[in-house]
């Protein structure tokens, strides 16, 4: 399977805050949108990503969501608590 070996992150729009495209250069020469995020919940590096397949990588993008939406749960029942 092909790994990534280079990602560029493409704004869908230049105001914020729209999602952000990752796009991925794979080591077979293929290029593959990897997923799209929005910044003022996630943060993803070129380093999260490079050297892994895109399958490897959207679920990266998952577990992150699930663990900021995890998180986010956590504070707003102590804030309401």
């Amino acid at each position: 399977m092909a790994t990534i070996d280079r990602v560029t992150f493409e704004p869908e729009s230049w105001d914020p805050p729209g999602p952000i495209r990752v796009v991925a250069m794979l080591s077979d020469g293929g290029e593959v949108e990897v997923f799209r995020y929005y910044s003022d919940e996630l943060r993803f590096s070129p380093d999260d990503l490079v050297g892994r397949s895109h399958l490897e990588s959207r679920a990266r993008c998952s577990l992150r969501a699930s663990s900021t939406v995890a998180t986010l749960k956590r504070r707003a029942s102590i804030a309401i608590a």
